[in-house]
Parts: C-alpha cells; structure tokens; sequence
C-alpha cells in the first residue's frame, strides 16, 4: 500500500477498535460483520493491516545526542518570541 493511498475514516475507526482490544457487544459485531462483509472494506483493512506490520519492521531512529538537544533548544528559544523569564 502507497503511504499516500488515503484511508477512509471508517477503516481508521475499526482498526482502533479492534488493535485496542474492546469487546463491545453483539450490535457492534453484527456491524463489524456486514462491515467486513463488502469486498471493498475488507480488502482496504487487509491494506491497513500490512502498513502497520511494515511501519513496525523499521527500525528505531538514532536517539540525538546531549549535543543535537541543546542545539536544537537553542535555535528553537528565539522562535517563540517569547523569553524564559516571561
């Protein structure tokens, strides 16, 4: 799946409710049931269901060093506008 490939917002909401491990009842699994039931769905939270498996392959970032955060904090308190002491 093309990380740029957009999601419908339905998809989005089932994979949250069902990666969280919420039971909800008979209603809500009917529903997930006709949901999943169209060809079109399912083959959309299969697409979402691999992104995620592959975005949890990649390994973690470098961590910045002391060095990269004070710089980093540096440039970033002219930025703001604002200063320390208020």
């Amino acid at each position: 799946m093309a990380v740029s490939q957009k999601l419908s917002h339905e998809v989005v909401e089932w994979f949250v409710r069902n990666e969280s491990g919420f039971a909800g009842d008979a209603e809500l699994a009917q529903r997930w049931e006709e949901w999943c039931a169209e060809a079109g769905n399912r083959a959309e939270y299969i697409s979402l269901l691999q992104l995620t498996q592959e975005l949890r392959q990649l390994p973690a970032p470098a961590k910045a060093s002391r060095k990269e955060l004070v710089k980093d904090v540096a440039a970033g308190e002219g930025e703001s506008g604002m200063s320390r002491t208020g």
